[in-house]
């Protein structure tokens, strides 16, 4: 047996232990959305459609502050 093996079987557990976690609760909320009257559904879309909007404004703002182009005179 390895020195600290034991340590790292241990670490190894509780990352797995800790997906488990994720993998049931994303489970459940699936789960829990299914169930969901459709009508619920589509004001959920409708949500995740305004706040998808909402980032992209934001980031097109960003965006555009970033981008300044400055123009040098010509010489004629």
């Amino acid at each position: 047996m390895a020195i600290g093996s034991n340590s790292s079987n241990n670490s190894s557990s509780k990352v797995k232990g800790y997906f488990e976690r994720i993998s049931e609760s994303k489970r459940d909320f699936r789960r829990r959305l299914a169930a969901l009257p459709i009508a619920e559904k589509l004001r959920l879309l409708d949500s995740l459609r305004e706040r998808m909007l909402a980032i992209r404004r934001g980031s097109n703002a960003v965006a555009t502050r970033k981008t300044i182009v400055q123009e040098t005179p010509s010489e004629r």
